[in-house]
């Protein structure tokens, strides 16, 4: 019975000693670099809290780095923010360390870098890009009017608003950022200069 109680001993740390082993060598992606996480912000504009992210592209070689793509809003009300610009700026450095505005995307319209993200809620309520001089962006009818249907992209964004979820995406077409610049997000709110619509 003593030997029976020692093989069982023996087998059971065997057993641990091996699973230790195979939980320790397991390989992801092919040893290549993998983001598991996205840097999470919580701010607070329009009486209500938002949760700020970013979205990523694939690992670039050249910047050892992950380019931010866009940003992602969750939480905000355009019920309760109507009537306000709202500007987001991405402060870092190399490393993380540092507070100068990091450039966020390319401007086409002059190709300036531009490191403040600004958009819109009109007074309806509606998620509005803003142009390079601050204007709403509205659709045109067929005789080039402007209506009251906010424009979903232009040259530098596009705007995605989940219909279940109600997170917004601001999507850069030329990138700039890298995460491993980031080190805080400020969102400062305003109010929109009244418009003729």
């Amino acid at each position: 019975m003593r030997n029976g109680k020692l093989f069982l001993g023996l087998f059971t740390i065997l057993i641990a000693g091996l699973a230790s082993t195979y939980a320790a060598n397991i390989t992801i992606n092919g040893s290549n670099r993998v983001e598991f996480g996205q840097a999470l912000y919580n701010v607070q504009a329009c009486q209500t809290w938002i949760q700020v992210s970013f979205n990523t592209a694939g690992w670039d070689d050249v910047q050892k780095d992950f380019p931010i793509t866009g940003i992602n809003l969750d939480g905000l009300d355009p019920n309760q923010c109507a009537g306000s610009t709202i500007s987001i700026n991405v402060i870092g450095g190399p490393g993380g360390v540092g507070d100068s505005s990091l450039n966020l995307y390319n401007d086409s319209s002059n190709n300036t870098a531009v490191n403040v993200l600004n958009f819109a809620i009109d007074s309806n309520a509606q998620i509005v890009l803003l142009d390079s001089q601050g204007n709403p962006e509205y659709t045109s009818d067929g005789d080039g009017q402007p209506t009251s249907t906010p424009q979903m992209s232009d040259d530098n964004l596009s705007l995605r608003i989940d219909s279940e979820t109600r997170e917004i995406t601001l999507s850069f077409i030329r990138h700039l950022a890298f995460m491993g610049f980031v080190n805080a997000v400020t969102l400062q709110t305003g109010s929109l200069p009244q418009q003729g619509r």
